[in-house]
């Protein structure tokens, strides 16, 4: 449990600075298409990559967000219960959580294999390719509803 730890830990690191990366990126394009249309010319291409990043840096932020437990949750309920009602439903919202993500994950290769030879209007990409974001961060959103889950049983990072 304590390796799988901090495998979780160092990919979530990394994520971390991918997720950041994005931001960061997405930010410059934001401003260089405010720039382009002060000047009376637009960048059409933009407005899609943005569009995209900003899908990509939603979906691996909210995999980091599940990561530290820091989700937006019904505390009052959880307050009021005794402890190990709370106990319960905290480890049925986990279960419903990881169900949830491998029943997308499930799905998505479907919807990639649909994307596959579609071509992006504007950045001309394969849509088989930006639709990855699917499995590979519902992917690693139930790695971390587990390693959230190992944490509450008594692991350490």
């Amino acid at each position: 449990m304590r390796v799988y730890l901090k495998i979780m830990d160092h990919i979530n690191k990394v994520l971390e600075k991918i997720v950041v990366l994005l931001l960061v990126v997405l930010t410059g394009a934001v401003f260089m298409q405010v720039l382009s249309r002060t000047f009376r010319f637009s960048l059409s291409w933009i407005e899609e990559l943005v569009r995209y990043l900003l899908i990509w840096m939603a979906i691996w932020g909210s995999a980091l967000v599940i990561y530290r437990s820091s989700l937006i949750h019904m505390d009052v309920l959880l307050k009021v219960v005794p402890k190990t009602v709370k106990l319960i439903l905290t480890e049925l919202g986990s279960l419903l959580s990881a169900v949830f993500t491998l029943v997308v994950i499930y799905g998505s290769f479907e919807y990639i294999e649909l994307g596959m030879g579609q071509i992006s209007p504007a950045l001309q990409i394969d849509m088989g390719y930006v639709y990855l974001i699917i499995p590979t961060g519902f992917g690693i959103m139930f790695l971390n509803i587990l390693a959230a889950a190992f944490k509450r049983w008594g692991g350490t990072v």
